[in-house]
């Protein structure tokens, strides 16, 4: 059953204590990433430097969140959240994130 409810990144976090060991798996993995996503994003604007594997790894979560394929909504599915809600989160974080930290 799919959550109606749109869920920020930090709502993830505090449903882990109240859910079974299959959807805590992968609320962690979408919670981690959001985090790569945003991570992605201060890197491309010079915010944060990368090794080389981390930035491909980051640039791997934007796309995953950023595109919606399949495996992303199957993950989301898992963990009892709307994918669009996800999408949306991650961007509003991004937003929120840039307002607060502008570039240098």
């Amino acid at each position: 059953m799919m959550s109606s409810q749109a869920m920020e990144p930090e709502q993830v976090q505090t449903d882990y204590e109240q859910s079974d060991p299959n959807r805590v798996l992968w609320l962690a993995v979408i919670n981690q990433a959001v985090d790569d996503y945003q991570t992605h994003l201060d890197i491309q604007a010079g915010r944060y430097k990368a090794d080389p594997y981390k930035a491909t790894a980051c640039r791997g979560a934007f796309h995953w969140i950023t595109q919606a394929g399949d495996w992303f909504c199957q993950v989301c599915y898992m963990a009892d959240l709307d994918p669009e809600s996800i999408q949306m989160a991650a961007r509003r974080r991004a937003v929120q994130d840039i307002r607060i930290n502008p570039d240098p």
